[in-house]
């Protein structure tokens, strides 16, 4: 299976030769950009595994303060500590960091190259993850993908419409109406 994760907007300059490898390898810098958003932490090389734990769901053990290794990986890459942060003081690192690496999945099954791992996390069913980010975390729901030049309500939409008279086109239209509740908009909209 060929899965790879993507941060956006990564002026990296001249790479070292293990940056190059990381690069290559993973399909991401393994550069931490310090422009965009002032002030909080972005580690890219903390999400390569991201896209992979939301297709997989894979479980934390029981001792772990998560339920999921990928609120671990957000977490880490945003350096907030749920032992030491308030709840307030976890969602702002990470949606900075969000702001900073703008999470992409670049995999194989996915039909928008480089997508946002929100509309990856609605491919994959992966509603925990897409609740998080949305409820939780308040990331930016408003994004566009330069490869599919739309937001992931207009993703949702178009996967509701494929799975048109199934299970799925209602759970789906349950999450475009409680995303647009959220501030979800379409594009054509922003």
């Amino acid at each position: 299976m060929l899965v790879g994760f993507v941060v956006s907007g990564l002026d990296s300059g001249f790479l070292s030769a293990q940056q190059t490898k990381v690069q290559y390898e993973t399909g991401m810098s393994s550069l931490t950009p310090s422009k965009g958003v002032s002030g909080g932490c972005a580690k890219p090389e903390k999400l390569n595994n991201l896209c992979v734990d939301i297709a997989e769901r894979v479980e934390e053990p029981i001792e772990s303060p998560f339920a999921y290794r990928y609120e671990r990986l957000v977490h880490e890459a945003a350096c907030a500590d749920p032992e030491k942060d308030s709840e307030d003081l976890i969602n702002r690192k990470i949606q900075s960091m969000w702001v900073k690496l703008d999470p992409k999945c670049n995999n194989a099954n996915f039909d928008v190259p480089r997508g946002s791992v929100l509309k990856y996390s609605i491919l994959t069913r992966n509603y925990d993850f897409i609740s998080l980010a949305a409820e939780i975390w308040k990331v930016n729901l408003n994004a566009i993908d330069p490869s599919d030049n739309r937001t992931l309500l207009d993703y949702i939409q178009k996967e509701a419409e494929r799975n048109k008279g199934t299970k799925a086109q209602t759970i789906l239209k349950g999450y475009y109406k409680t995303l647009r509740e959220l501030g979800a908009k379409h594009r054509s909209e922003l």
